[in-house]
């Protein structure tokens, strides 16, 4: 989203406000954790009376282009408009501030619940918030998160069919016995083949391993019986 108006310039700040708010109301003091969320409340007021020109007293006019380049540069301005400008933006933060104490002190027993599924879960998404405070007092219809949600809503009942009656799941059942009886035989049966398969090349190398040993004990003997002749003949000449 590229422009904004007033209106969402003014939630902005509050949601920034809101963990400084909540320390206030809950425990009675603040932290320095709110730093960094005084900072973009600053910046989002300043940036609204200085550089977008949405404020009555100072009128339709940005400074933006003098002041962005070099923080020490000569302002275009007089010291009564820097008085204006700090007073406008107090006031303005001070109003995105009772605006966010209003909202949580309404909001207190939302505010516990939230705090509480912190402290049980560490994070939290958009949803859960919703399902404690209630949904969004205006409509977005860009929010992503929104959309995300609602697919995966249990009032969505193309995302959610009903759970099958006890008659349909003991028919589905049923049709499931067939084909898993079909794959259960198969895997018998792919199991007893490829045993009779191993069996088979067990007894083949067996009988390769006997053939050897038998040629090899016959070439022994045959061996021998020469060896035994020679031996003869050798001792009958002259």
């Amino acid at each position: 989203q590229f422009l904004q108006t007033t209106d969402q310039l003014l939630d902005i700040m509050s949601v920034a406000l809101g963990g400084r708010v909540a320390e206030a109301l809950t425990f009675g003091r603040i932290t320095t954790g709110a730093q960094d969320d005084l900072d973009k409340v600053t910046k989002n007021a300043y940036d609204q009376i200085m550089n977008y020109g949405m404020n009555e007293k100072v009128g339709h006019l940005s400074y933006g282009q003098f002041t962005q380049k070099d923080g020490f540069a000569q302002r275009p301005y007089s010291d009564d408009t820097a008085e204006t400008i700090d007073a406008e933006a107090r006031k303005l933060v001070d109003m995105a501030y009772k605006r966010t104490e209003e909202i949580l002190t309404q909001q207190r027993d939302g505010l516990e619940k939230v705090a509480q599924l912190l402290l049980e879960k560490e994070v939290i998404n958009q949803e859960q918030v919703k399902e404690i405070l209630g949904p969004r007092p205006f409509v977005d219809k860009d929010d992503k998160a929104e959309q995300y949600y609602q697919a995966f809503s249990k009032d969505n009942p193309l995302q959610t069919p009903p759970p099958p009656s006890s008659s349909e799941d003991t028919t589905q059942k049923e049709e499931n016995k067939p084909q898993e009886s079909s794959s259960q035989e198969g895997e018998a049966k792919s199991q007893e083949e490829s045993s009779e398969k191993a069996q088979s090349s067990s007894d083949t190398a067996n009988k390769e391993s006997t053939n050897a040993d038998t040629n090899s004990d016959a070439k022994s003997q045959s061996d021998s019986s020469n060896s035994t002749d020679s031996g003869k003949e050798t001792g009958e000449t002259p």
